[in-house]
């Protein structure tokens, strides 16, 4: 398994206690959601019936006007001053327009269409037998009344009542024309738009724009929509009493009446955004406060989670990677704030631990980490850099026993493994904390030396070595005999001498046997400098020991 995976393990459980929060969290989201569009579906409902009956409340308002209008004209038509079209006809017109404040303006043309006298000054002449209402009245003698149209004076939209003045002998004479002024729009346009941000078309038959009143503009004006003809046909020729239309990626929502007397439609468009957006808003809200209640459980609840168990999962898993990279002697401890679970399994732990180094890695005779874990550690270790990407140095030092062998024929191979326990405890010593010291098997061992930072590498090498060997070359004293025992030692440094501590540990060899040859009892690190200097055989000394030795009283001890 990578250590990648070891590294990977805390993070994909505190991601796990995060997805069990959210999913604890997932049933009240989903009842969110579920009152969310349970509200929409209400306001949508609420706002089309309120665009209905507001269209509604306009087509009653204007076919109230239409009445008052066709009750005026017909009280009018059998005034004199109209039907002889006498001089003060324009003051009296002026006059019940006053009184009419609905009407934008009252004419009276003769039977040609042209204005004989007006409530507006200065009308006289107008020409509207263009105008189809007026067709219309001439052709069937009857009260009438046109589509939406422009007044020619006014300029704002109006519907025009149309009733013809006939003589004692039934010949028509003149028509009686009263504009009749949209003035019930702007009341309902403020409205709609205190309510949905809506506003008020008027439609004529053919799908034409009449108005569309502005909120607060104080009047009824033509103005651009940015609704397209295709969709006011559509609304001309609506069935049902609402439609939704999406357009240039707005939607919205359409009340429609039609008045087919008066050839109108009036309609109440309102933006489907602004129906929802309160709702949207306060749900907004509502998911915000759940979201920081949520974060904050999740953060208690990790909180929890990290005395209570991340903590004892990192410790874990911090000594399985320690155990990973081979250091010997490591051990979980646990906080006493960590499940009794956790707790357990790290006494397990500690127990694999120990039973694993015993049978893997530790030499049982010396207590130091065998060959194998030696191995372990030349394939893990060499390859450290520093903060500014350079490789740190680090040293191999084989080291072999000088004198050792005469302990073995003379006194046993056990006289031979007390003597071993003992050089192995003295390496140690020199070694503490500073190297890594292995048994490589027989009398020879193996120190690895991390040198971070050293100047000269080689010599900070060198004299940890020469540590060694002094330490060393004092007389181990065991059951009242004493043992003079040397240590040759052989040392390579990486990355001068290899690339890998496995290759400098042959280098290191290659560096004992020269140790070797030159007599013993010393250091060598491959520097012809040192090879060539004093080749006393220091080994001649021992050898003198042990055959001055007096062999028989040794035995008989």
């Amino acid at each position: 398994m990578a250590m990648a995976d070891f590294q990977r393990g805390p993070a994909r459980l505190r991601w796990l206690l995060i997805a069990i929060v959210a999913l604890a969290a997932l049933p009240v989201f989903a009842l969110y959601l579920a009152r969310l569009h349970a509200s929409n579906e209400r306001a949508l409902e609420e706002a089309r019936d309120f665009a209905v009956s507001l269209a509604q409340s306009g087509a009653d308002q204007q076919k109230s006007l239409v009445a008052n209008a066709r009750g005026l004209a017909e009280a009018l038509r059998h005034v004199p001053a109209l039907q002889y079209q006498s001089a003060d006809c324009d003051s009296f017109l002026a006059e019940v327009n006053a009184k009419a404040s609905w009407a934008s303006s009252l004419f009276l043309l003769n039977n040609r269409g042209v204005a004989v006298c007006s409530s507006r000054p200065n009308s006289q002449g107008m020409n509207f037998s263009d105008r189809q209402y007026f067709k219309d009245a001439i052709r069937t003698g009857d009260f009438v009344v046109s589509e939406a149209i422009i007044g020619r004076i006014s300029k704002q939209p109006v519907v025009a009542a149309a009733l013809p003045i006939k003589n004692a002998i039934g010949q028509i004479t003149g028509v009686l024309i009263i504009g009749v002024e949209l003035n019930w729009i702007p009341a309902l346009a403020d409205t709609a738009y205190e309510r949905f941000r809506g506003s008020v078309l008027a439609i004529n038959r053919d799908g034409g724009l009449i108005s569309r009143h502005q909120r607060n503009s104080g009047r009824v004006s033509v103005s651009e929509t940015g609704t397209s003809g295709t969709t006011l046909h559509k609304l001309v020729n609506a069935q049902a009493p609402f439609v939704e239309i999406e357009e240039d990626g707005v939607n919205r929502i359409f009340g429609v009446a039609h008045l087919k007397d008066m050839q109108l439609t009036v309609v109440i468009a309102l933006d489907r955004d602004a129906v929802l957006g309160p709702i949207q808003h306060r749900f907004q809200i509502d998911v915000l406060w759940l979201l920081l209640v949520a974060a904050g459980s999740a953060g208690l609840a990790l909180t929890v989670a990290e005395f209570s168990l991340l903590r004892g999962v990192r410790t874990l898993n911090n000594t399985a990677l320690r155990l990973k990279a081979g250091r010997m002697g490591t051990r979980v401890n646990l906080s006493p704030h960590v499940a009794t679970e956790l707790h357990d399994l790290a006494a397990s732990f500690n127990s694999m631990i120990a039973e694993f180094e015993r049978l893997a890695y530790l030499d049982r005779l010396t207590g130091l980490p065998n060959r194998r874990y030696l191995e372990r550690q030349m394939l893990t270790r060499g390859t450290e850099r520093d903060k500014r990407g350079n490789l740190i140095p680090e040293a191999v030092l084989v080291i072999d026993l000088d004198g050792f062998k005469p302990v073995n024929d003379i006194f046993g191979h056990a006289m031979g493994d007390k003597v071993l326990t003992a050089v192995a405890r003295r390496i140690a010593a020199v070694a503490s904390d500073r190297a890594t010291v292995a048994r490589q098997g027989g009398d020879e061992f193996v120190a690895l030396i991390a040198l971070p930072g050293a100047i000269e590498a080689r010599a900070s090498a060198r004299a940890f070595g020469d540590e060694i060997r002094l330490a060393l070359s004092e007389p181990f004293e065991i059951d009242g005999n004493k043992f003079p025992v040397g240590a040759s030692i052989g040392v390579a440094v990486v990355p001068e001498d290899a690339e890998t501590l496995a290759g400098a540990l042959v280098v290191a060899d290659a560096a004992l046997y020269e140790a070797k040859r030159l007599g013993r009892n010393r250091v060598i690190d491959q520097a012809p400098s040192l090879a060539s200097e004093g080749e006393a055989d220091h080994d001649g000394f021992l050898e003198g020991h042990w055959t001055s030795l007096d062999l028989v009283g040794y035995e008989n001890k």
